[in-house]
């Protein structure tokens, strides 16, 4: 619970910007992804479970809006930490309450389009950087949950308007 706090409070701001909170956010970001690998819902309640949901829908929630849908953070930042946040971002949307959340930030999926939209013709005209095939596969990897949870939604409001009362 302490290390998902303190990637939480270092996403919202509560960090001296450094280059070794940084890195800093960079080693728990890893923890993060390894440790929680095999895992494929965050949301469930857990008798006694640590971290708790809402723990984990902060997490989301401050990752999508302070680095994903943060340009300033997004272009400063180095590939090998975007690649990190992406990792987590896609990780964590393999539940579907998370994958809601993504809604709730209004400029996740304008600045979402864009990385994908530059990470791919980067790797189409072969100037590439280090992680610009990871990244790639990592922004492919969210947009298929991204279209698979519009479907779900799509489908659940047909049904829905075609129940008969």
């Amino acid at each position: 619970m302490a290390r998902v706090d303190a990637i939480i409070r270092g996403l919202r701001g509560q960090g001296d910007g450094s280059s070794g909170t940084a890195q800093h956010e960079a080693a728990l970001l890893e923890w993060l992804v390894t440790t929680y690998t095999a895992q494929r819902t965050f949301c469930t309640p857990v008798a006694g479970g640590s971290p708790a949901r809402e723990d984990f829908q902060e997490l989301f929630s401050a990752l999508v809006a302070a680095r994903v849908a943060n340009d300033d953070w997004w272009n400063q930042a180095p590939e090998a930490n975007k690649l990190l946040v992406l990792q987590s971002v896609r990780l964590l949307m393999r539940d579907a309450m998370l994958q809601q959340l993504w809604a709730t930030e209004p400029r996740a999926t304008m600045s979402f389009a864009a990385r994908l939209h530059h990470y791919a013709a980067g790797h189409g005209a072969s100037a590439s950087s280090e992680f610009n095939l990871e990244i790639v596969g990592e922004l492919a990897a969210i947009a298929k949950r991204l279209v698979r949870s519009q479907a779900r939604t799509d489908k659940t409001l047909a049904y829905e308007y075609l129940a008969i009362p």
